[in-house]
């Protein structure tokens, strides 16, 4: 399962009863060992499966809900777009959670790309 593919990050997934659903909080803890060996799950991905799945949203229906297009949704659903500060707003408050934790997944997962290519250079020295 997606779940227990991203453990690295330490993404933990609280039920907690609202007076009509099963409502979905996140709560984000970064970790200094993040595996370099495999990629971080892509944003859209766990918005996808961790958010809209349980939930029982279509993209449709969650981006007349955002107020946004269902093709810019798909994007990110798809990976192909990242998640801006509005967005991570509105998902926030769609999902009850922190648009803290939408701003940090793209950053997790440009950091391990990225981390991918960099080769370490020797530190400055005083002269």
């Amino acid at each position: 399962m997606l779940e227990s593919a991203i453990n690295y990050s330490l993404l933990h997934i609280l039920r907690t009863e609202d007076s009509s659903q099963n409502v979905q909080k996140a709560s984000w803890i970064t970790t200094e060992n993040m595996p370099r060996n495999r990629p971080p799950s892509h944003p859209g991905e766990i918005l996808r499966e961790l958010f809209m799945k349980p939930l029982g949203f279509n993209q449709t229906q969650l981006a007349r809900h955002l107020g946004c297009t269902r093709a810019a949704l798909n994007e990110i659903v798809n990976g192909k777009r990242g998640i801006t500060p509005l967005m991570a707003y509105k998902l926030a408050d769609a999902f009850k959670t922190t648009p803290e934790l939408w701003m940090n997944l793209p950053m997790k997962f440009d950091l391990w790309r990225a981390g991918q290519k960099h080769r370490k250079i020797a530190a400055l020295k005083a002269s």
